[in-house]
């Protein structure tokens, strides 16, 4: 993302589950999340059925690493959807923006599960539980995961 001159971008999250993926029961699930900071480390995830890769590193070269793989039982991708839904992901707003901020957090979420879709965004402001939706993320793989977004919320 560009936020034009002499602004930086410190961070940007993306998570998506494409809906156009034809969902053969859980395991045709197919994911991809990215998260980084300016001058911190970037982080990627990637599902495609019980395959979880994932890689880290400094955000400036976290593109070019290597994926890792992560062999996720079923049952442990079923109770990842189950605890995002409990965490309310699906009832998120469609934007979180504030306008006292420029620099700073972006994100992005795109996810679909069943018959389940929320598509939304922020800058510098985030949904109730963002933190612990990045937690289950993490816990998910068994390594850090994510940013902490509590130095990073809107002060309106």
């Amino acid at each position: 993302m560009n936020f034009g001159v002499g602004r930086r971008m410190l961070g940007a999250l993306v998570l998506l589950f494409p809906a156009a993926v034809a969902m053969a029961g859980d395991a045709g699930r197919v994911a991809y999340f990215h998260v980084d900071g300016f001058k911190a480390n970037g982080y990627s995830l990637r599902i495609v059925g019980s395959v979880v890769r994932y890689k880290s590193g400094p955000s400036y070269k976290e593109s070019s690493l290597p994926w890792r793989r992560v062999k996720v039982a079923e049952k442990e991708l079923q109770r990842f959807m189950e605890r995002a839904a409990a965490l309310g992901v699906f009832d998120w707003q469609p934007e979180y923006t504030c306008p006292t901020t420029l620099d700073g957090v972006e994100w992005n979420l795109d996810l679909s599960w069943k018959e389940r879709k929320v598509s939304s965004r922020g800058s510098n402001k985030f949904p109730a539980r963002f933190d612990d939706f990045e937690a289950q993320i993490a816990g998910l793989i068994h390594q850090p995961f994510g940013i902490s977004i509590s130095s990073w919320e809107c002060r309106e």
